[in-house]
């Protein structure tokens, strides 16, 4: 073979062998693809299931006010802002009563404040006497 011939198939050879070697890299590249959406999607639901635990308070208040909504289409704005005004009327009569039942409440505290400490003191003297009785009979046991 001449020289000629043999670079010519070393050459064909490399070429053989960058073909393959950018298919597999092809190949790699489509695993890492499929592999980072994996690994994106696990991280987008666990960054949904912390948002959902996180706010689940204000999610359930938006459901709710949707399947009104949904359940009620022909409402406007007009009965939304009616209801919100009413509510707020009965709110303020129940802001009037809990602050009217407020001194009521203060003084059952105190009442129960004073009766636990006679009822302290009532015990402290029933376990004093009972010491008392129980010196008595030792001494007289004694003499």
């Amino acid at each position: 073979m001449s020289n000629q011939n043999l670079k010519n198939k070393s050459i064909d050879e490399l070429r053989e062998m960058k073909a393959r070697g950018e298919a597999k890299l092809k190949v790699l590249h489509n695993k890492s693809k499929y592999y980072e959406s994996q690994i994106n999607l696990l991280t987008r639901k666990e960054r949904t299931h912390k948002f959902k635990t996180e706010h689940s308070k204000e999610l359930n208040s938006f459901y709710r006010a949707k399947r009104w909504v949904d359940e009620n289409p022909k409402s406007t704005t007009k009965s939304l802002k009616t209801e919100i005004e009413k509510l707020q009327k009965q709110k303020a009569a129940d802001v009037a009563i809990i602050e009217s039942n407020y001194g009521s409440l203060e003084e059952l505290k105190r009442a129960k404040f004073i009766i636990s400490k006679v009822l302290a003191n009532v015990k402290y003297h029933e376990q004093e006497e009972s010491q008392q009785s129980t010196q008595k009979s030792k001494q007289e046991i004694i003499e």
